[in-house]
């Protein structure tokens, strides 16, 4: 009888242990699409492109160069999303910053940068929550706004706003989200 407690009790952790090795492996690499668009130095419009450091210093900012100075070095207007795969709501706004790539094609690039894998940008940059977002216009300084509202249709609209707002200067839209400078 001790013995047949004993098994259930060992049977028990070991499926335990399972399930959560399982969770692990499919969260860690949650979007198999993701491929890192700079280690090709090739961006595409029309999606969000995985980019690095490097890419964001040669292609958007060289803030080592000039840290105190914003300047674009792109001529289209920029949305970056800074994220980590284990982070939830980065999850939840992949799909609408995707559809929102779609529908600004040729009119705004959209690039995603991981903030575990790219530590010193996020430090330069003061991004310490994660979702945080960049919006950089053709010319101007750049705004940032940090998470997301509750349901997909919410933070579609919040995007929008904020993407006429920063980017295009439609100065009627009023946000539906604390941002900050």
């Amino acid at each position: 009888m001790q013995k047949t407690k004993t098994m259930k009790k060992a049977y028990l952790l070991a499926a335990i242990i399972m399930t959560g090795l399982l969770i692990a492996s499919s969260c860690k690499n949650g979007n198999k699409n993701d491929k890192d668009s700079s280690s090709q130095g090739e961006v595409t419009e029309g999606v969000v492109n995985v980019i690095d450091e490097e890419y964001f210093r040669e292609n958007i900012w060289d803030y080592s160069v000039q840290p105190g100075t914003f300047e674009f070095k792109g001529t289209m207007p920029v949305v970056i999303d800074f994220y980590a795969d284990w982070c939830a709501p980065c999850r939840k706004a992949a799909p609408v910053l995707e559809r929102l790539a779609k529908t600004y094609k040729g009119k705004v690039m959209f690039f995603k940068i991981d903030t575990d894998k790219n530590r010193g940008l996020a430090s330069a940059l003061q991004i310490n929550t994660i979702p945080s977002f960049m919006y950089i216009p053709a010319k101007g300084d750049p705004e940032f706004s940090r998470g997301i509202l509750p349901t997909p249709e919410l933070t579609e609209r919040m995007f929008t706003d904020n993407i006429e707002r920063f980017i295009f200067g439609n100065a009627s839209v009023e946000p539906i989200s604390p941002v900050t400078k």
